[in-house]
């Protein structure tokens, strides 16, 4: 185990490769880069069980990114602390734009000794599922409405304006199904972008039957002991679903 019992492990984290560093506990404790090793849940744990093994007690770190939050699971689960950084309140030298995968890892490791980094709440699994369901449903929404302006700007460049009442209604798609275009350029791009819009729209329609999900089974699973009856709805937009007496 050496001199120190006590290490902080930051991870600089990226799609294949994660680079690892550590900082030994105590302010003349060493700083180190261990090296580069594959974004794969098995390797990660032989070095976390290495280092286990050369200290008792582990920290670990790394920032909040793209990569999500598997790394801090497993590493929970292993029965190690583990803190997501949040990235815009590390403290950054000015004039400081050397930026590589090592010492980005060196920083973090040395900065997480020091008790300089602040943490950002982590979903559990229940909850990063729900922010998945609401920014796709976001995004889907975003692009139906971006076909459906596209779809009507075509058609109004050619001439073709629907005077029976609003878009997007019964009678608004049956006019729509009736129209056509002579040159076959315009036709596919009438249809293709019928066909976009059909899409992003059966994407952002309300679910039916056995695929409607309660608010009360996204939050706790099978018990919704923390919601009234009247609480178990179909999930309305977006928003932090945690539980607000925690």
């Amino acid at each position: 185990m050496g001199k120190y019992s006590e290490v902080y492990v930051a991870f600089d984290t990226a799609k294949l490769k994660h680079s690892v560093a550590i900082a030994e506990g105590g302010r003349q404790g060493e700083i180190r880069f261990v090296g580069e090793i594959a974004n794969q849940p098995a390797t990660i744990q032989r070095l976390i069980r290495k280092l286990a093994g050369r200290y008792s007690h582990l920290q670990v770190c790394f920032e909040a990114g793209p990569t999500g939050f598997g790394l801090y699971r497993q590493i929970r689960a292993l029965g190690h602390e583990c803190l997501v950084v949040a990235p815009s309140l590390i403290p950054r030298r000015s004039g400081d734009r050397v930026k590589t995968n090592r010492r980005d890892a060196m920083t973090l490791a040395r900065l997480f000794r020091a008790g300089e980094l602040t943490g950002v709440w982590v979903p559990d699994s229940v909850h990063e599922a729900v922010r998945d369901l609401v920014r796709g449903r976001l995004a889907a929404a975003d692009d139906l409405r971006r076909k459906r302006q596209q779809l009507l700007s075509f058609l109004l460049r050619h001439g073709r304006i629907f005077t029976g009442g609003d878009h997007w209604t019964r009678a608004h798609r049956r006019w729509l199904a009736d129209q056509s275009f002579e040159h076959p350029a315009q036709q596919i791009v009438f249809q293709d972008g019928g066909r976009c819009h059909r899409g992003c729209h059966r994407t952002t329609a309300p679910a039916r039957g056995p695929a409607r999900i309660h608010r009360a089974e996204l939050v706790h699973g099978t018990c919704g002991r923390c919601l009234s009856g009247n609480a178990r709805r179909v999930i309305p937009g977006r928003g932090d679903l945690r539980c607000r007496d925690r």
